[in-house]
């Protein structure tokens, strides 16, 4: 499964893999992709007619590079990046934060030639952005119905021009690459339910779909066996971040995992799904046999939460996460800083509620890393 993730990295670019590509001048980071340099190619060819363009990129490294290369290259110091950061009302925005509205506005409203980048999921639903009718999804959301409502941001009333949309892809001759697989499992499943009673959540492509693709074995059935706890104990500690965000989402929460370093002491952020405010924030601690006393993870998700509740205009209940148990001193501590604290009972119980598999924990993963 981590081949897969590097492989959805390398195709949108081959830095993007080792995150190496804010030390590479514009032109150098457009040389080394071919999916790039047509994405470029094409925001031109939309500047020469002054209309907007909207870029979907699901991952948030990936925003983050076009933003970067369109700052840099077209000389647009406002591009806005809509995703599940921003804020999705005005009484949630602040002085660093615009609310998605306000980021769409200024959008519209500014003259000529412009761009937005958004994910998929954070501008399926309550926006109009009929300014634009060029849309480039650079990396593509796997479920072809959010993709389709992605797009239909632009086909809205008041919509005067023709709309265009683009799916830039890498390719190589000889073989087929994961934009190419996750292209035509994507049209198969379009086809699908636009011609049947098609369930949404059937519709979308899963790694193991693309991992069969790219290998001629099947997939091993233990990757769609509930995990057991004693597969929590051997994760790594990364991959238990990914766990404890894929326990979350199966409960109804919208999970953000934050970046792997500089996280300033946090590791997920859960949300209720429909709820503009609150949350946890999540310090996840896999530990073998032994280990710390389980004080310092409070310290940490306490350290990070004046971060993280100004970045998202809220306030979080903090909460560490164990697959083993903490000391009485550590749980007095926890209880005194008003922490929540799970631990290796609370797993149990909760993987009995809502089993997981291994593939939803890579689905996690690669979606939100």
């Amino acid at each position: 499964m981590q081949v897969l993730h590097q492989l959805r990295d390398i195709s949108d670019h081959p830095l993007l893999a080792d995150s190496q590509w804010k030390d590479v001048s514009v032109d150098e980071l457009t040389k080394q992709s071919a999916k790039l340099t047509v994405t470029v190619q094409l925001l031109e060819k939309i500047r020469t007619t002054n209309e907007k363009v909207i870029l979907f990129a699901e991952r948030r490294k990936t925003q983050h590079l076009l933003a970067h290369i369109i700052r840099e290259y077209f000389g647009l110091t406002d591009v806005s990046i809509v995703n599940g950061d921003t804020p999705g009302s005005t009484q949630r925005a602040n002085s660093m934060k615009m609310s998605r509205q306000q980021s769409v506005d200024r959008f519209q409203e500014a003259a000529g030639f412009n761009a937005v980048i958004m994910s998929p999921l954070a501008a399926g639903v309550g926006l109009n952005i009929t300014e634009a009718n060029h849309v480039i999804h650079y990396s593509r959301w796997w479920n072809p119905a959010k993709e389709d409502q992605a797009s239909d941001r632009v086909y809205r009333i008041g919509q005067k021009r023709d709309v265009h949309i683009y799916l830039p892809m890498a390719t190589h001759p000889k073989f087929q690459t994961f934009d190419v697989i996750l292209h035509e499992l994507l049209e198969r499943k379009r086809q699908l339910s636009q011609g049947t009673l098609f369930p949404t959540e059937q519709a979308e492509v899963t790694p193991k779909e693309i991992l069969e693709k790219l290998q001629p074995i099947s997939v091993s059935n233990e990757r769609i066996s509930p995990l057991t706890i004693e597969d929590v104990d051997k994760l790594e500690p990364r991959l238990f971040e990914a766990f404890v965000a894929a326990l979350f989402n199966k409960q109804g929460y919208y999970v953000v995992l934050t970046p792997y370093s500089g996280d300033k002491g946090a590791d997920v952020v859960a949300r209720q799904r429909g709820e503009e405010t609150g949350g946890l924030l999540i310090q996840a601690k896999h530990r073998q046999v032994g280990g710390k006393s389980g004080r310092d993870a409070v310290d940490e998700v306490l350290a990070a939460k004046p971060f993280y509740e100004k970045e998202y205009g809220t306030t979080f209940q903090p909460a560490v996460i164990t697959n083993r148990e903490f000391n009485k001193p550590a749980r007095r501590y926890s209880r005194s800083e008003q922490v929540e604290m799970y631990e290796r009972k609370w797993l149990l119980q909760n993987l009995k509620q809502y089993p997981l598999t291994w593939l939803d924990v890579n689905k996690c993963h690669l979606y939100i890393n």
